[in-house]
């Protein structure tokens, strides 16, 4: 699970640092029925938890990889791609900070237990770092919009036809 305590943290002075391993297989985060994503490893880095001032608790999460299962927009195919973050940062409040708006989040610490819960700043900052249109290579020629055959195994008489139609626009190459 990703919660930490902070209460020790909490009573130190403020740059006070812990640090820790990361390596979650975050499958309460992304259940797979509900999110799509698969995951195929599971969550490793490093973790940075330092003391602020007005008791809150900055995060920092160091060399962040993890490999999920994701399907090729282009042939739709699926592949494993690997999701690595260098570096980031977030903060924990103990009560809501003074000054900001409403509509900024930001993350509090359980004043009960003085825990953090990072679940929701990984999922957040994961999602993020996910490719909007994932291909499975760079060389990936997708399907024939005609037949539906996948071009990266096999050739279609489609295929052909679309190679050799004339481009609309060499007519300005004599101008």
């Amino acid at each position: 699970m990703l919660i930490f305590s902070v209460k020790n943290l909490l009573n130190q002075f403020t740059g006070a640092k812990e640090e820790y391993p990361l390596f979650e297989t975050l499958a309460e985060i992304f259940p797979q029925e509900k999110s799509g994503i698969r995951l195929k490893s599971p969550l490793t880095g490093h973790l940075v938890l330092r003391k602020l001032p007005e008791h809150s608790v900055g995060v920092e999460c160091y060399d962040v990889e993890i490999s999920v299962l994701l399907s090729c927009s282009l042939c739709l195919k699926e592949y494993r791609e690997r999701i690595f973050i260098d570096h980031f940062e977030g903060e924990f409040y103990l009560s809501p900070p003074q000054g900001r708006e409403i509509a900024e989040q930001y993350f509090t610490i359980d004043k009960k237990k003085l825990e953090i819960d990072l679940s929701e700043i990984i999922r957040q900052t994961l999602l993020l770092h996910f490719p909007v249109f994932p291909v499975c290579s760079k060389s990936c020629k997708g399907l024939c919009p005609h037949c539906g055959k996948d071009l990266n195994t096999e050739t279609c008489e489609d295929a052909h036809r679309l190679e050799k139609k004339e481009n609309p626009f060499s007519i300005l190459k004599e101008i």
